[in-house]
């Protein structure tokens, strides 16, 4: 059967309602089909061919590169397909990387002078690796790494990467500070709780078969980080400085059955922040950060989102559009569209909501601003309901700021 990739193309109005970046009636943004704004579904005729989208980057000839993760026979682990689309998401090449590395975290790695990376792991041994690629997408270097089972990167600036792994023999959770090459600066190290099964989540998260845990790491202020990941037994919020393996604060979630989906940290005393507890989601653009050592995510001050899927992520992006800070949340509903709140950072007021949609599920992969203001959202969706495809949504600045009023 042909292996090569097909682009379905949006006929009949049967998958969206297209118009000139309008809105409906119930809120759904309807973007053109032009380099601004777009909706592509890479489709591929071998129906046992699965793809599992993990992020999205806009490059610098204006085109799109999206990590893709596929089914390898024989694996518990994801193995990665590269997809590139130029300026409009047209489909340009697909390239399918070694079997051995596996598991792409989400999160790009850039400066200014190299094209981007990302992280992975090695099948056997879990050993992280740094995958540096060339200016049209293609694998260029495979860097190793000091950090096992990578869960969670965040560059904070051009030379300083924060990196969330996992120790199995030590049962440790580990927080690394690299350089944009991947070189280790400062390590430290939390452990998850001794037990035959403490890091059961952190397996079937690996391996889906449980719940996609939410594994966040990043900067909060005043020489101190943070994790979101395994610690003394639950999903915790661990506020730390490197070079001391005592938390400075923890918001303690239940075991891995609630606890922070997504953060933002504004200041020291306030955070965008978005909880879970069984089943339940909650939002709050506004929230106090704790005072307490020891706290629990339950009692973050937060609003019901009864439309939000129980088992579906949630991402937070910041932006700036027309001398506006705003917050953005992306999350899956459980109709199967893609929710997008926005709120004013400054003063936690709610400035839109819309909805991506489409006649087939979307499940929500990665939201990243793009060079022209805008907003590129990669999703899963299952063509005819059942085959798991990456769909790339983009919007332009003119849809954002038609969409919030701006």
């Amino acid at each position: 059967m042909n292996q090569r990739f097909q682009l379905l193309l949006i006929l009949c109005g049967m998958i969206l309602h297209l118009s000139a970046c309008s809105e409906d009636d119930d809120g759904a943004i309807n973007p053109q089909l032009t380099e601004y704004s777009f909706l592509r579904i890479y489709d591929q005729q071998d129906i046992n061919y699965d793809h599992y989208p993990i992020d999205v980057v806009n490059t610098p000839d204006s085109g799109f590169l999206m990590v893709v993760g596929r089914r390898v026979e024989g694996s518990d682990f994801l193995g990665i397909d590269l997809i590139k689309a130029d300026a409009s998401g047209g489909f340009v090449r697909k390239t399918s990387l070694p079997d051995r590395l596996v598991n792409p975290v989400r999160g790009f790695i850039q400066n200014n002078e190299q094209a981007p990376a990302f992280v992975c792991m090695t099948n056997p041994g879990l050993a992280g690796r740094m995958l540096r690629l060339d200016q049209v997408g293609n694998l260029a270097e495979e860097r190793p790494l000091g950090l096992r089972t990578p869960l969670a990167v965040d560059q904070l600036n051009e030379n300083q990467v924060l990196a969330l792994g996992y120790n199995a023999e030590t049962q440790q959770s580990i927080v690394q500070e690299w350089d944009a090459d991947g070189t280790t600066l400062r390590t430290s190290s939390f452990n998850i709780g001794a037990g035959q099964d403490t890091d059961r989540p952190i397996v079937e998260h690996l391996i889906r078969t449980g719940r996609k845990l939410p594994f966040l790491v990043g900067s909060a202020g005043n020489n101190q980080y943070y994790f979101n990941g395994l610690y003394n037994f639950t999903l915790s919020m661990v506020w730390f400085t490197f070079g001391n393996n005592q938390p400075i604060k923890v918001i303690q979630g239940q075991q891995a059955q609630g606890g922070i989906d997504a953060v933002s940290v504004i200041n020291n005393e306030q955070m965008a922040v978005a909880t879970f507890n069984f089943g339940d989601k909650y939002f709050s653009p506004q929230a106090s950060i704790p005072s307490e050592i020891i706290s629990s995510a339950i009692d973050l001050e937060a609003a019901p989102m009864p439309e939000v899927d129980n088992d579906g992520i949630v991402q937070l992006l910041t932006k700036q559009l027309k001398e506006r800070e705003l917050l953005i949340y992306a999350a899956d509903t459980r109709n199967k569209e893609i929710l997008l709140l926005a709120y004013d950072a400054n003063s936690g007021q709610l400035l839109g909501t819309q909805y991506l949609r489409l006649n087939f599920p979307l499940e929500l992969a990665s939201i990243r601003n793009t060079f022209d203001d805008g907003l590129a959202v990669l999703t899963q969706t299952y063509t005819l309901g059942r085959f798991p495809r990456a769909a790339l949504f983009k919007l332009s600045d003119s849809d954002l700021i038609q969409w919030l009023r701006l």
